[in-house]
């Protein structure tokens, strides 16, 4: 797991604290790799252009802000791109408008 491999479980079969213990950590790695998939999901998605998505997350006060400050960072780009839409198809219609009026 130092090396970023959350791929493995940890296996002890015992009924002990030992089990439970190992059973926790296990719970905490599935939770781990379910959160690491769905960020890779929505940036792949972001990379791509598609800006729909949103993380949805709720496992810890640090993931979730993670998670918030991502979401915001979406909406923020599918502003910023709509912006620059709407300004290139007011450019163009004052541009014909331009055109109009010199012919």
């Amino acid at each position: 797991m130092a090396e970023g491999d959350f791929s493995y479980e940890v296996e002890i079969e015992a009924n002990n604290q030992l089990g439970s213990m190992a059973n926790n950590l296990n719970k905490a790695i599935d939770s781990l790799n379910f959160i690491i998939n769905q960020f890779e999901k929505i940036l792949s998605k972001v990379a791509n252009g598609d800006f729909t998505e949103k993380v949805n997350v709720k496992v810890g006060k640090e993931l979730e802000e993670m998670a918030r400050n991502l979401n915001q960072a979406i909406d923020s780009l599918r502003d910023v791109i709509y912006g620059v839409k709407q300004n290139a198809v007011n450019v163009n219609n004052l541009s014909t408008e331009i055109a109009e009026l010199s012919s």
